[in-house]
């Protein structure tokens, strides 16, 4: 999932990398790429691309989750809105049909503030996450340019997404 994603991203872009180890493998992925200025809100991200990416760098800085090594919460979205970022890849723990969800309520308004700045949103999320739901709804998969999922995501699964309008790469 994160060689074809950072496979996608165009020449030039500001990208925001979501909190996670999908994202994280995106990061991996971007070391010759000084082009780039890049965002994220996860700690593991920003320490790895300190030291190997050659782009310009940004952390959204605000309340920490210790659970999951990022900011969240109203500073980390405020920074975020000060953005215009091309390409978003946003992360999930939990995500169905109807959309992506979350069991910290103060992860919601930083990937809700993400998608209301990014030109382009894209979902990175392996298969054994989909079916999940957490308790807090974050956003419907309708504003999702492009989910990018593992080839375990059944047919069957990708099929009833297609037929609602939703583009779905496996990889």
């Amino acid at each position: 999932i994160g060689v074809y994603a950072a496979g996608i991203i165009p020449k030039n872009s500001v990208v925001y990398l979501d909190a996670g180890t999908t994202c994280l493998a995106i990061a991996h992925c971007l070391n010759d790429r000084d082009d780039l200025l890049v965002i994220t809100n996860d700690f593991c991200i920003v320490n790895h691309l300190i030291r190997y990416f050659p782009g310009r760098l940004y952390h959204t800085g605000g309340k920490i989750n210790h659970e999951n090594s990022s900011s969240v919460g109203n500073s980390a979205a405020t920074l975020i809105k000060t953005m215009n970022i091309d390409l978003a890849f946003i992360s999930s723990s939990s995500w169905h049909k109807q959309g992506i969800s979350t069991p910290s309520e103060d992860k919601v308004i930083v990937k809700q503030s993400v998608v209301d700045v990014s030109m382009r949103n894209i979902l990175v999320s392996d298969h054994s996450k989909y079916g999940k739901v957490a308790a807090f709804n974050v956003l419907p998969l309708h504003v999702f340019d492009l989910i990018i999922t593992d080839t375990g995501f059944s047919s069957e699964n990708e099929s009833e997404l297609k037929e609602m309008g939703i583009s779905l790469v496996k990889v």
